[in-house]
Formats: C-alpha cells, structure tokens, sequence
C-alpha cells in the first residue's frame, strides 16, 4: 500500500513537471507568430490583399531569417496607359523589427533582378539587415 501511494505522488509530480512548462511556453507567441501578426499589420496598413500561397522570408534584427508559409500578396499598380489595372503576383523579403512599428520595408524581387521595392511600398527607410 505504501508503494502505491509513492508510486501516485511520484507519477503525480512528473506529470506536474511535464504540463506546467509546456502549459506556460504555448502562451508566448513563437518568432514565426510575431512575424505573422507583423505581416498581417502590414498587408493591413497598405491595402495590400491575401491571393494563395507565396513564401516571404522574415529578417529580424538578430539577423536571423524565418521563411513564412502566407497567403499570396497581390497589390493593384496602374499600366501606363493608366486605363487599365493589372495584378502583380511576387515575392518579397519582409524586413521586421521587435517593436510595435513592425515592418520598416517591403522588397519585390523578380528572378536576375536586384531586389527593388515598388514605389507605392517604399518607406524611405533601407531594410536592415
């Protein structure tokens, strides 16, 4: 009888040691989640919409880069003619920093292109990199 009342304590206190850390870590958001919310501000803040898959790389300040499964970001540009709108599907590189601004600047690159943010997300400010 006394074995089995050891036996439940020390089942007991693993099963305390288990839970509780990994109860607290699910409470802090993950880089990946911040730099989702930090995309999610942006796409808010520009009127940019969500299309289907794209890859955007996420750099922070620690210079380390998080890729990030998102929705395709499309934004509507004018054709010189300015009669007729068109979509422009792409990749970007998402520049984020740790604090409540979020993202400093948007970067569109093209396959051979030197990366190149179109002018209606330019932020005048160069990505840090």
């Amino acid at each position: 009888m006394v074995q089995m009342r050891y036996g439940f304590v020390i089942l007991s206190m693993l099963f305390a040691v288990v839970l509780i850390p990994s109860a607290l870590a699910d409470e802090q958001p993950t880089p990946l989640q911040q730099a989702q919310v930090a995309a999610d501000e942006f796409v808010a803040r520009h009127g940019i919409f969500y299309h289907g898959p794209i890859r955007l790389k996420i750099l922070s300040l620690q210079r380390t880069t998080l890729s990030l499964d998102v929705s395709r970001i499309a934004f509507l540009y004018q054709a010189k003619a300015k009669t007729e709108q068109k979509e422009l599907f792409a990749r970007f590189i998402v520049t984020v920093r740790q604090d409540p601004i979020g993202i400093i600047s948007v970067q569109q690159l093209k396959d051979g292109d030197p990366p190149v943010a179109p002018a209606s997300l330019r932020t005048g400010k160069p990505p840090i990199l």
